[in-house]
């Protein structure tokens, strides 16, 4: 038989099934959301090995012996003693794989720690001890069941859907400027002002991270021009002023910007803060002392640590190669020559995550290119039982869904 792709090849009774049914399948794998949840298929063959050697960020594979010289979570420096080579990873623990959804880190060897070939040096949740994972083994009956799993319509139990999840993860990048105004977002006390939220909290339904205080001004309006009508502007207002900015109806020749989250009612995983330009300032000096701060400590409890290690282990000039790379925002022609970063003091960047099951509406499919959309969701104890098994049966299809073998 002929494989045409990876895909192709792990779809059972490959054989007996139309090139459009594979075609099909093979589109839905790679479509497939995984979970840390997602479970070995029952039916496998050798072919899932295929996606073990080809796989290019999901899990790491060990080419020789050898040793983890460096982890932070982040990135992985590994060294191979017969290849006399060193590789760099980055392992995010959330990895985005398309649009806000997200691969999430299952397995990863600690620093310092030695290697075989042929372990597995980290892999994300779309494997589970070196096997692809992308899927549930899930109890199905193919039977009516009241009109509500009518042709692509199915019927799953509460704790399929809850086990059935996905993760979402966004990172929202917001510059600052020298005539930036924050609305704070609650005030402590005349010296304490919350400009977003910190990191563990949930956002609300809005995802609202800050809001910016702007100018209405054309393109050509100097960095100098706006920054005198920002001052001005701050020089006249209150603290509750700026927390109620938007219900000022005076303020013609200004507006604000919402930096939302797409992710609603998410939490806050991570706040990094990049300077950009060490020697301008901000007009509000309240937001420049809390972000200076934010930015000490970003630098002496992560950037400085992970630079010491590496220094020791590598070198002080590869050390500095590697933390400029990947520990630290450089300044690159990609980024700063934009419009939008090339006048930022600050670039502040958040990572927001959250999980959730199946609900009403989502689809599911298997990997005969058999597809349904979740039309109703049933407690567990009103799930059908298998007469021969007396097993619960957690989805529940229409009689006429089965693929049969040719």
């Amino acid at each position: 038989m002929s494989i045409t792709s990876i895909n192709l090849s792990t779809l059972p009774f490959m054989g007996s099934c139309d090139s459009t049914r594979a075609q099909m399948s093979s589109k839905q794998i790679n479509q497939a959301l995984t979970h840390t949840n997602c479970e070995v298929p029952y039916v496998i063959s050798n072919e899932y090995y295929s996606f073990v050697k080809n796989s290019t960020s999901g899990i790491l594979i060990a080419e020789d012996s050898g040793k983890v010289i460096f982890n932070n979570n982040e990135i992985m420096i590994i060294y191979y003693d017969n290849l006399k080579s060193i590789k760099i990873q980055e392992i995010p623990f959330y990895k985005i794989t398309s649009e806000i959804f997200a691969s999430k880190l299952r397995f990863a060897l600690p620093n310092n720690t030695s290697f075989k070939k042929g372990d597995i040096i980290y892999s994300y949740d779309c494997f589970r001890n070196g096997y692809p994972s992308y899927g549930y083994n899930v109890m199905t009956g193919y039977f009516n069941f009241f009109g509500y799993n009518f042709e692509d319509s199915m019927v799953i139990s509460e704790s399929f859907a809850e086990k059935a999840k996905s993760t979402y993860c966004e990172k929202v990048y917001v510059p600052i400027y020298e005539y930036t105004l924050l609305q704070p977002l609650f005030q402590d006390n005349l010296d304490s002002l919350i400009y977003f939220p910190n990191i563990g909290e949930k956002l609300d339904s809005d995802g609202l991270i800050c809001s910016q205080l702007k100018a209405n001004t054309d393109e050509n309006t100097s960095v100098a021009d706006k920054k005198n009508k920002m001052l001005l502007l701050f020089n006249s207002l209150s603290v509750s002023d700026l927390i109620n900015i938007h219900k000022n109806q005076n303020l013609t020749q200004f507006s604000v910007d919402y930096y939302k989250s797409k992710i609603k009612n998410g939490k806050l995983t991570g706040i990094k803060i990049h300077k950009l330009d060490s020697k301008s300032t901000l007009i509000d000096q309240k937001l420049s002392k809390q972000l200076s701060l934010l930015f000490d400590n970003y630098v002496e409890n992560y950037v400085i640590p992970q630079y010491s290690d590496l220094k020791m282990e590598l070198g002080e000039e590869y050390a500095r190669q590697v933390t400029k790379s990947h520990l630290i925002y450089h300044n690159d022609t990609k980024t700063t020559n934009r419009d939008a970063l090339k006048n930022a003091i600050y670039l502040l960047e958040f990572e927001i995550t959250k999980e959730v099951g199946c609900f009403d509406g989502d689809k599911l499919c298997n990997r005969y290119a058999g597809k349904g959309v979740i039309s109703l969701t049933i407690p567990d104890e009103l799930r059908p039982i298998a007469m021969e098994s007396n097993l619960p049966i957690d989805n529940v299809f229409n009689s006429f869904g089965k693929i049969m073998p040719n």
